[in-house]
């Protein structure tokens, strides 16, 4: 490890061991960027039937890099950060949020004894094994099948269903 990088490193620590303590409001540009970034994914949420999580617009972390951080709070007071990398399409931006969502949505499905798969993909629907994959395709975010391949629609416009119920988050 070099000597810059290591030092890199420390402050990078030091800054997130600050940041957990006293989190930093987002500005108003990366307040209306996590809006935009977010909203197709906590459309597709609503549309199958699940809990909106809490999405605070501030930071409790900086990876060093250039991106925006929101939080995500839980139930117990507790929280994880999620991350928009600046410098990168909005379809990106939103196939990039909608893995992060994905993963925490598994998460609170599991806590409540549910398959952990979200979107399911209704080209399989019997098929509890295998959820929906976000990619970029054509410039769009979408929800793709990780069997077929195919695009079932566009990040957003998931159809209505219920998903497995409601989960608190």
């Amino acid at each position: 490890m070099t000597d810059d990088y290591a030092e890199w490193l420390r402050r990078n620590m030091e800054l997130n061991k600050e940041l957990r303590k006293h989190p930093r409001r987002l500005t108003p540009e990366e307040r209306w960027l996590l809006r935009d970034t977010v909203a197709p994914v906590l459309d597709d949420l609503a549309a199958t039937g699940m809990m909106l999580p809490d999405i605070l617009e501030e930071a409790h972390e900086d990876r060093g890099v250039d991106a925006v951080y929101g939080w995500v709070l839980e139930p117990d007071g507790m929280g994880c950060s999620i991350q928009i990398l600046k410098g990168v399409s909005l379809a990106d931006q939103v196939a990039m949020l909608a893995e992060q969502i994905q993963e925490l949505v598994a998460d609170r499905l599991d806590d409540s004894g549910l398959s952990i798969q979200w979107p399911r993909c209704p080209e399989h629907p019997s098929d509890r094994r295998h959820r929906l994959v976000a990619e970029v395709r054509e410039a769009s975010a979408v929800w793709t099948c990780l069997e077929s391949g195919n695009v079932i629609c566009t990040i957003g416009s998931l159809p209505a269903w219920r998903d497995g119920g409601a989960v608190a988050w």
